[in-house]
């Protein structure tokens, strides 16, 4: 092959791109809330059933502490041309939240589950 032919081939090459890519980083997606009771679980039976949490918050409310679960699912397509490029990127977030008085006993707990649709 010619080094001209080889150029008209690779140059376009080098000018256009895409991508496409997915991640899921954060505390386990396999959460069961069949055990947890208000007023009945405790620190450790949570940690037992849902693991480490992602963040531990002691200062934010007197005498409670609160544990924040979450999942962050990402999943990205961009195109990448010499004179346009076009990126999308969708972020979902699963959360969990449970506040726990100073005894450690479960007081609330709230789970959402992906982003909520817009109507627009």
């Amino acid at each position: 092959m010619s080094k001209i032919n080889y150029l008209v081939f690779c140059l376009p090459l080098f000018f256009l791109a895409c991508t496409m890519g997915s991640r899921e980083v954060g505390t386990s997606k396999q959460w069961s809330f069949d055990k947890v009771q208000i007023n009945a679980s405790t620190e450790k039976q949570i940690l037992e059933s849902f693991g480490p949490p992602s963040l531990i918050d002691i200062k934010s409310m007197k005498g409670r502490t609160i544990y924040y679960y979450w999942v962050e699912k990402l999943k990205n397509k961009s195109l990448y041309l010499f004179v346009y490029n076009y990126w999308n990127v969708d972020i979902k977030y699963d959360r969990a939240m449970f506040i726990f008085n100073k005894d450690g006993i479960l007081e609330y707990y709230g789970v959402s589950y992906g982003n909520p649709k817009k109507d627009v």
